[in-house]
Parts: structure tokens; sequence; C-alpha cells
């Protein structure tokens, strides 16, 4: 698999999360075979496992509505966790913008 498929993969399975590689890394093809990411893993973990199979430092944003924000104090969260706090904020953010739209007009 390639970084790019990686990346993909992990955010069709975490939509309001995204793995971030340092730049220049490239589209190399990495053996992440036994990468098994589950959504009860912690953002430590995941990243540690994809720092060990890609020889780089990765981390993982989460989306607060148009922004990716690093999850530095909250690694110990689940992926399932931290995804359901990204949608959750998404929403918030979009249906405080539409009521704002709406009182506008």
């Amino acid at each position: 698999m390639t970084i790019s498929e990686i990346q993909r993969a992990f955010n069709i399975a975490f939509p309001y999360l995204s793995v971030e590689l340092p730049e220049g890394v490239g589209d190399k093809n990495c053996s992440v075979h036994s990468c098994k990411v589950t959504g009860e893993m912690t953002v430590t973990k995941v990243e540690a496992m994809f720092d060990k199979a890609l020889g780089c430092e990765s981390k993982i944003l989460r989306q607060t509505g148009t922004v990716w924000v690093a999850t530095e104090r909250t690694k110990e969260w689940t992926l399932t966790r931290q995804n359901e706090r990204g949608k959750e904020f998404s929403a918030t953010l979009h249906t405080s913008s539409g009521q704002q739209n709406k009182t506008n007009v």
C-alpha cells in the first residue's frame, strides 16, 4: 500500500480524523499489513504503530468544522471517541452557521 492509500483508507473508516505525515515523505510503498486499526485503539497507540510501520512520525488530526486540530490533549481517547467528537463539533458549527445565515436573510 502507498501512503496515500493508507491515509485514504483511514479517512474512510474515520471521516472526521486524518493521518498527517511530515512533508517530503512522498508516496512510497509501505508494508503495513500487520497494522490493523480498530476504533477502540487510542491515538497514542495508532500513532506509534504508524511511526514504526512508516518509519516517520505521524500525527492524527480531528476535524472541527473546516479546521483540522491536533489531538495532543486527547491522545488517550479512542479513535471512535475522537471521530464522534469531530462529528459533533462539525455538526454544531454547521448548525450554528446555518442559523446565523437564516437570521441574516
